[in-house]
């Protein structure tokens, strides 16, 4: 039986995500969190040929 988060985590991986994490948010005051119970952070990589070609600010590969 998948979960909730099972199902985030398989349809963010199938598309680009390459970390996920899940977060209770409920010790942190309401105000601070927007009254959000749970946090959720994706990060993709980035290509590191494209990184590699920055020097003085992004370049056009980066940006597109």
């Amino acid at each position: 039986m998948n979960t909730l988060n099972d199902e985030l985590t398989n349809f963010l991986k199938s598309n680009g995500a390459d970390l996920i994490g899940f977060a209770d948010l409920k010790e942190i005051p309401p105000d601070v969190r927007d009254n959000y119970r749970f946090g959720i952070s994706f990060s993709v990589a980035l290509n590191p040929r494209i990184i590699t070609e920055i020097h003085e600010g992004p370049t056009k590969k980066y940006v597109e």
